[in-house]
C-alpha cells in the first residue's frame, strides 16, 4: 500500500506544482516585505548590501565600518541606509554567534536613525533550523558551553542510549553495548555546547525564534534581493510567496521533529540524517499496520502523521533544501552571455530591474556586475581562511552601483550610462569559468554542505 498525499500537503510544500503548474500571481509591486521606513523609500536612500559571511566577524565589522554603518563601538551609524545582509551567516567559521548578536542588535538600532537592517535567511541558516549540522565548526559549540553542559551532555547520551535500545528491542534484537567506546565516538558527533546550540537555533531558542521570522527575499524599488535567487520555473513568484513558502516548510519540519521526539523516536539533538532515516522506517511501520488493517490506516492521527512522515522522508524536494529551490539556485552566477533573454525574462516576470544574490563565491574577491548590470554577485569569500577572499559591499545610490572593499571603491554600473572604464565591469563573460569550476568543486563536496 503507498500513503496518497492530501491537496493540502503538495501545496504545502509545492514539490509537485513548482514543477507542474505555472502560478499565475502578478509581480510583486511592494517596496519591500518588511515594515516602513522602506515601504516607503524612494530609490535615492543609499543602499548597501553584504553577501556571506560564515561567521567572520572581523570582516564583517571592518568593511561595515568602511561603508560607515557602524562606527568605531560597532554602534549603528549608517543614519537612514538600508543594510541588506543577504543571507550565509552560518556555519564553517568560529564566531557565528558574535556575527548573529551584531546583525540582530542593528536591526534595533537601525530603525531610531532612520535606517534599517533587513536580514535574509539562506540556505545554511536553513540547514540549521532542519538540524543538518554538518558544517557547523567545532569552535563554534564551545561557543555554547555554560557551566551545566556536562550534565547535559550526560543526559543526551542518555536519552540517545535509551532510544537506541528501544529500536532494538522493538525489532527484537539485543540492546546494543554502551562501552566506553560508545560514548567517545557518541561525544564527537554531539560534543559539550551541542545541545545548547540545538536549544537556542530551536524554534523556542533566542537564534531559532530570530531566524524563523527572517525572509528569504526583499524588493526595494526595482531591485530583488535574494540569497541564491529565483530560479526560471519559479520566477512568477512574488516575494510574498517566497517568504511564506519557505516558513511554511519551516513550521512543518518543526511540527513534524517535535511530534517524533514526543513518541520517541529521536531525540532533540537528532540530525537530519537520523530524522529522515527514522520517517522511512516508522512510515513503514505505519503502513505495514494498515495493510493488516485491510488497507485503513489505524486511526486518523496515525494516517496524518503518516502523511508528514512521508513529507519529512523526502526533504530533500522541500524548496528549503532543493538544489534549485529559493535558497540553492546557482543559475544567475552560472548563466552564460547566450542566457540574457532568460535573464530579462525571469526579472520581468518579477517586476524588477536587478537582482542581488550571493551564494556562489567570486574566487577572484571582487563584486560582478553581470548582464548590463541586471545581475550583482557580491559573495566575495569573506571567511578569508577559508574561501580565501575578503569582505566587501555593494553600495547602490540614485542609481549607480559601487562596489566597496576595504580601502577601495569601483563604480560597477550606472543607469543610463555606457561603460567607459575598465573599472566599470559590465558584463558579462567574466568570471564564468570561474564560477564553473568552484560550482563543480562545491557539486562533488558532500550533499547539502555547500
Amino acid at each position: 500500500m503507498s500513503l496518497r498525499l492530501s491537496k493540502r500537503s503538495l501545496w504545502i510544500l509545492g514539490v509537485l506544482a513548482v514543477a507542474q503548474v505555472s502560478v499565475a500571481a502578478p509581480a510583486d509591486t511592494s517596496v519591500s516585505v518588511l515594515d516602513a521606513p522602506v515601504a516607503t523609500a524612494s530609490q535615492s536612500r543609499r543602499i548597501v548590501a553584504v553577501g556571506d559571511i560564515h561567521g567572520a566577524f572581523d570582516e564583517l565589522t571592518s568593511i561595515l565600518q568602511e561603508t560607515g554603518l557602524i562606527d568605531e563601538e560597532l554602534r549603528w551609524s549608517g543614519g537612514d541606509a538600508i543594510f541588506v545582509q543577504t543571507g550565509d551567516f552560518t556555519d564553517r567559521g568560529p564566531n557565528v554567534r558574535r556575527c548573529m548578536d551584531l546583525l540582530m542588535r542593528l536591526q534595533q538600532e537601525a530603525p531610531d536613525a532612520g535606517g534599517e537592517a533587513i536580514v535574509l535567511l539562506a540556505n545554511h541558516e536553513v540547514m540549521n533550523l532542519v538540524s543538518a549540522v554538518r558544517d557547523v565548526a567545532l569552535v563554534e559549540y564551545a561557543a555554547f558551553v555554560d557551566d551545566d553542559s556536562a550534565r547535559r551532555q550526560d543526559e543526551a547520551f542518555e536519552g540517545w542510549a535509551e532510544i537506541r535500545a528501544q529500536r532494538a528491542r522493538a525489532a527484537g534484537d539485543p540492546e546494543p553495548p554502551l562501552g566506553d567506546d560508545v560514548r567517545a565516538a557518541w561525544e564527537v558527533q554531539y560534543p559539550l555546547g551541542y545541545s545548547e546550540r540545538m536549544d537556542a537555533f530551536g524554534p523556542q531558542g533566542t537564534y531559532g525564534r530570530w531566524l524563523r521570522e527572517l525572509p528569504t527575499a526583499a524588493r526595494i524599488g526595482d531591485i530583488l534581493f535574494m540569497h541564491a535567487g529565483v530560479s526560471p520555473a519559479l520566477a512568477d513568484r512574488t516575494v510574498d510567496q517566497i517568504n511564506e513558502q519557505v516558513w511554511t516548510e519551516t513550521g512543518l519540519f518543526d511540527d513534524v521533529k517535535a511530534e517524533m521526539v514526543n513518541r520517541d523516536l529521536i531525540t532533540p539533538n537528532a540530525k537530519i540524517e537520523e530524522i529522515v532515516a527514522i520517517a522511512h522506517t516508522e512510515l513503514g511501520r505505519i503502513l505495514a499496520a494498515s495493510d493488516r488493517a485491510s488497507g485503513a490506516a489505524s486511526n486518523d492521527r496515525e494516517a496524518r502523521f503518516a502523511e508528514s512522515l512521508q513529507l519529512v522522508a523526502n526533504v530533500s524536494r522541500w524548496q528549503l533544501l532543493d538544489e534549485n529551490g529559493f535558497l540553492w539556485f546557482r543559475g544567475w552566477a552560472m548563466w552564460t552571455d547566450a542566457d540574457q533573454d532568460v535573464v530579462a525574462e525571469v526579472l520581468g516576470r518579477q517586476g524588477v530591474s536587478h537582482i542581488v544574490v550571493a551564494h556562489t563565491t567570486q574566487l577572484d574577491g571582487t563584486i560582478k556586475a553581470r548582464f548590463t548590470g541586471g545581475v550583482f554577485l557580491i559573495d566575495t569569500g569573506m571567511l578569508t581562511a577559508h574561501y580565501g577572499g575578503r569582505p566587501s559591499a555593494l553600495e547602490i545610490v540614485d542609481g549607480r552601483f559601487t562596489a566597496i572593499y576595504v580601502g577601495e571603491r569601483v563604480e560597477l554600473f550606472r543607469q543610463g550610462a555606457l561603460p567607459t572604464s575598465r573599472r566599470r565591469t559590465l558584463v558579462l563573460k567574466t568570471n564564468v569559468a570561474q564560477n564553473a569550476a568552484v560550482t563543480k568543486a562545491q557539486r562533488q563536496a558532500p550533499a547539502k554542505s555547500r
